[in-house]
């Protein structure tokens, strides 16, 4: 299942983890169905079936907190507030990761990754103010993620070019993708290079921008899922715009706007 669905095959691996599933709860195996219902619920949400991920979440989040496993717990946590944060109901993916933070503290682990997402949170709704409020930015703070936590710098590259950074944008997101790279997940390279290729556009630097964005829209098609392509898009009209293409820019942002992510933003 998880082949499958590294190699964007993801009707291949739903029924996969479905036969997982149903193999495991037959034999009584709780920890066997986290897993399950963790990949099913992950595949649902980058195929756009939200309420069939959410669902699939709360399964996961009800067994955890039966068999007190408060680790678990805490990991269910952050990726329904994923879910939450891409049907745009904001409040509960707040309260979700906000929840999530509280048990990591309490068992005395790292909450970095979770307080920036809870920071991106804030900023999507437009508390353009809270930037940085849960987890501030700073050199000592990049030394110590490392490798682990691809996705960090990727989003602290968005959320620069919404405030106009487009230096430290371009920084950030070239970290994320260098470290993708490094990782051999090339196939999730899509949104910071539909990002880099914003911030370069903003920079005047238009030739390597089309060639980051159609980098970015060809890994898309190739291997992603609905999401990947719901997020490329109104990062991709500013460049069609700039090309003298505004008809289609509009074009892009109508159909972005159709998913919830976007127009609740």
């Amino acid at each position: 299942a998880e082949l499958a669905w590294y190699r964007g095959s993801f009707d291949n691996a739903r029924r996969l983890y479905k036969s997982c599933l149903r193999l495991r709860r037959e034999i009584g195996d709780r920890t066997g169905q986290t897993y399950s219902l963790a990949g099913l619920a992950y595949v649902n949400r980058y195929q756009g079936h939200f309420d069939q991920a959410v669902a699939l979440e709360d399964e996961n989040i009800r067994i955890f907190a039966e068999d007190q496993n408060l680790l678990g717990l805490a990991y269910a946590l952050s990726q329904r507030s994923f879910t939450c944060y891409f049907m745009g109901r904001f409040d509960e993916a707040t309260q979700d990761r906000s929840r999530s933070i509280e048990i990591y503290k309490d068992l005395g682990l790292s909450t970095i990754q979770n307080s920036l997402f809870l920071d991106l949170y804030m900023i999507v709704r437009g508390h353009y103010e809270v930037e940085n409020k849960y987890c501030p930015i700073d050199e000592t703070l990049i030394e110590e993620l490392g490798h682990n936590s691809l996705y960090v710098f990727q989003y602290l590259g968005l959320v620069a070019i919404v405030h106009e950074r487009y230096i430290e944008a371009e920084r950030f997101l070239e970290i994320s993708v260098g470290l993708f790279r490094e990782e051999k997940r090339k196939n999730e390279l899509d949104i910071a290079l539909a990002g880099l290729a914003v911030t370069l556009s903003y920079q005047g630097k238009l030739a390597e921008a089309v060639s980051k964005l159609a980098q970015a829209i060809q890994i898309s098609l190739e291997t992603r899922g609905v999401l990947s392509t719901i997020n490329i898009l109104p990062l991709a009209a500013p460049i069609v715009a700039s090309l003298g293409r505004t008809e289609y820019a509009v074009e892009l942002y109508e159909v972005a706007l159709q998913y919830q992510l976007v127009s609740n933003s």
